[in-house]
């Protein structure tokens, strides 16, 4: 039997070795389907260390709880860091 991830892990900062500050993450893109070929993709995005999702489908941001974060973190396909 295959294993499935109980979640995908990322480093909240990356430290860039010529640069005094660290990269922070700032977004994760999510996949949310059964397979390569179907599904949708929605990003989470960090502000002020809460999440929140955006999807294209729905209007606005929604902030998530960490337990639906731990959920999208099964599925993430991207990650972006910044200053």
């Amino acid at each position: 039997s295959q294993s499935r991830y109980e979640s995908i892990e990322y480093p909240e900062e990356i430290k860039i070795k010529e640069n005094s500050k660290n990269l922070k993450i700032k977004s994760l893109m999510i996949h949310l389907g059964e397979s390569v070929n179907s599904g949708h993709y929605i990003t989470l995005i960090k502000r002020n260390n809460k999440w929140y999702k955006y999807n294209d489908m729905e209007e606005g941001l929604r902030e998530i709880s960490e337990k639906k974060m731990k959920e999208y973190e099964k599925n993430i396909v991207g990650m972006l860091y910044s200053y």
